[in-house]
């Protein structure tokens, strides 16, 4: 992704200021949350970005689009593969 500038991405923030700003003690453990919480990071070598509205949803409960459009894809994967099978009759 080569040199990620703060303005390029608006709505994202370093990963280790929003770890700090919710309270967690370390940024790896922030980001095993957010990759547990499927919320999307951006990897720019060493420095990771998250958006604070993808981390606000997960803790709603609340799906990004990122993660309704994989777990559709995923659902239509699956319907494929087996089709009707396993569906109550």
């Amino acid at each position: 992704m080569g040199d990620v500038k703060p303005e390029t991405l608006p709505e994202h923030v370093l990963l280790s200021l929003e770890a700090k700003r919710r309270g967690y003690k370390s940024t790896l453990a922030f980001r095993r949350w957010c990759q547990a919480k499927r919320v999307p990071l951006i990897v720019d070598g060493k420095k990771k970005w998250v958006r604070p509205t993808d981390v606000d949803a997960a803790i709603r409960g609340l799906t990004t689009p990122e993660a309704v459009s994989l777990d559709a894809a995923a659902t239509a994967g699956v319907a494929s593969l087996f089709g009707d099978h396993g569906q109550a009759a």
